[in-house]
This record gives structure tokens, C-alpha cells and sequence, in this order.
């Protein structure tokens, strides 16, 4: 499938616009933004946990004093796993342990947050690893019941890139000016808008994020096949396409 881009585009062409009429979709590829659907969204993994705040605010400090010290300016965040140049985060900076609510859940969501950094379950990081083994740094936290008896092991995760591989004239990105002149491009209104990727700029990444994506995490068509279900109720997977570059 190619595009026809002559009456999208005017005769002034951004190199974005060039490269787009040169793009054809790659039939039954497909990757996935993970975005909150906004429907009986079920809490966070953070959200179930009995918090030591004066430990985790120690850690955060930590972790945040070691970003500054590696950026130009000093800057100093809330905290670090979005920001952007990447930190590797030191594994001493963060929590090793927690215990759950006496009120939590007996089935745990598998990806999640835990104040504000994704976390996920053994099964899903065992999955991403076996896939992408070194792509990303994980931090391993045990996480007890309230009376002591089972145990299970999560993950913290530290994005240790970030993509910027969406093609944004097909994807629904529309070129604007802010009131100070700078042009810049929109994200398109729907949450369900169908995003396209260059295939040559993903290569073969499994969760990863990009600089576009809507939730901020995005996975393959072969993690999703892997996992199954595995995210919780009122996160949902949005489908997006690949595409390739037409030979001229």
C-alpha cells in the first residue's frame, strides 16, 4: 500500500513530506502504543503499596543529585526516568523492598507505576529480556503481602534510549507556528489516530519509547504475542503500522 500525497502536501515540501511520499505501509505490521482508555481504570501498582515516604524521598534525592551532576545547566527534576539526556540510574538509588496494603488486590497488575516510574512483573520482564537482552536497565524490587507471607518480584524500568521514528505527516501530525514563530508539529486530536513508524528506524525493538507516542511506552507485535493479556483493566493497546521506503 503506498500513499498519494500530492494533495496533502503543497508545492513547498518539508523533508518530512519527502520522505512520506516515498513511505508504503508493510502489510500485517504493526506495533502498539500501551494509553489509558479512561474506563474503570484500575489503580497502580504504587497505589497498593504501604509507603516508607521518607526512604523513597532519600532515594529520589539520590537519583536526582546524580542526574544534575551529569547536566550541563545542573538541572534538577522531580525525578529522572523521563528526562532526557539519559542517566543510567544507579542501582543503590533505588527501593529494594515493599509491602502491600492489607486492601490490595489478590491479582496484581503485571505493568504498572510505582510512583510515577514504570514497574512490571517478572513475566513481562523475563519476556522483554528474552527478546532484548541489555536494551534497558531493570531493578529488581520484592514485593510482600501485608502479613508477611507471599512474596513476588517486580521490576523497575529505565528506558535507556528514546526513539523518534514516527513518520508525522502520515500519522496525523499537522504543522503549526507557536505565538513566538517557531514551527512545530501537532499531534492529531483523536486518541485513537493510527500512528505510522519507520521500520528501518525501530529495527528490532520490543518495548521501547518514543519521542511521539501517546502513553509514553510502545511494544511489538511479537511482545503482545508473547504476553497475552497483561495490561490491567483501562489500559488498552492502540495499533499503530510500520512502514518502509519505497524504491525510487
Amino acid at each position: 500500500m503506498a500513499f498519494g500525497l500530492k494533495g496533502v502536501f503543497g508545492a513547498r515540501r518539508r523533508q518530512e513530506e519527502i520522505e512520506a511520499a516515498q513511505a508504503e505501509v508493510i502489510p500485517g505490521a504493526r506495533v502498539y502504543d500501551i494509553v489509558d482508555s479512561y474506563a474503570k481504570l484500575s489503580g497502580q501498582l504504587g497505589d497498593h503499596f504501604m509507603s516508607d515516604n521518607r526512604e523513597w524521598e532519600r532515594l529520589r534525592q539520590l537519583r536526582v543529585s546524580a542526574f544534575a551532576a551529569h547536566h550541563p545547566n545542573g538541572y534538577r527534576p522531580h525525578d529522572v526516568f523521563a528526562e532526557m539526556p539519559i542517566v543510567p540510574v544507579d542501582p543503590e538509588h533505588m527501593p529494594k523492598t515493599a509491602r502491600l496494603k492489607k486492601s490490595a488486590p489478590a491479582t496484581l497488575p503485571e505493568f504498572s507505576l510505582f510512583n510515577g516510574i514504570r514497574i512490571v512483573s517478572q513475566r513481562v520482564h523475563d519476556a522483554v529480556h528474552a527478546l532484548e537482552p541489555g536494551r534497558h536497565r531493570f531493578f529488581p524490587l520484592t514485593v510482600t503481602r501485608h502479613d508477611g507471607g507471599e512474596s513476588y518480584r517486580y521490576y523497575f524500568v529505565q528506558f535507556l534510549e528514546q526513539t523518534d521514528c514516527m513518520c508525522l505527516p502520515l500519522s496525523g501530525f499537522r504543522q503549526k507556528t507557536s505565538p513566538n514563530g517557531v514551527p512545530y508539529w501537532a499531534s492529531p486530536p483523536e486518541r485513537t489516530q493510527t500512528y505510522f513508524l519507520w521500520a528501518d528506524c525501530l529495527g528490532d525493538r520490543h518495548m521501547f519509547r518514543d519521542r511521539r507516542a501517546r502513553g509514553g511506552v510502545m511494544v511489538s507485535q511479537r511482545l503482545v504475542d508473547t504476553l497475552g493479556d497483561f495490561l490491567p483493566r483501562g489500559i488498552e493497546l492502540v495499533e499503530n503500522g510500520l512502514l518502509r521506503r519505497r524504491d525510487k
